[in-house]
């Protein structure tokens, strides 16, 4: 078992890929989609944000907790809260919601 959990440390770093798919002041929502890799290092934003992983599976870091997530996990990140999609252990893909919208991925 303790073999399975190590072997994220394996898989190659890699960023997700993003699209926009709605966006205004009051919120913005994408969608994610990664290989099986491993996440860059992780980052904070002044923004609320919901997860919701649509296919696929791995672990969310979130502050200190690692979290296992699958299809259907949700996964609530608060404001200024370090965090990453840590590990991808297969072709995923997820959605993220963002409360207010995030300017720096405002479509015009």
């Amino acid at each position: 078992m303790e073999q399975n959990k190590e072997r994220w440390r394996d898989l190659p770093e890699r960023e997700a890929t993003r699209v926009v798919l709605a966006d205004d002041a009051d919120y913005t929502l994408t969608k994610m989609s990664a290989p099986p890799c491993r996440g860059p290092a992780p980052h904070s934003h002044p923004h609320k944000q919901l997860v919701y992983v649509l296919r696929g599976s791995g672990a969310m870091l979130v502050g200190e907790a690692l979290i296992p997530v699958q299809a259907g996990s949700v996964v609530a990140v608060p404001p200024n809260v370090p965090h990453i999609m840590h590990h991808v252990s297969e072709p995923t893909e997820w959605l993220e919601y963002f409360t207010p919208g995030r300017e720096d991925l405002a479509t015009e």
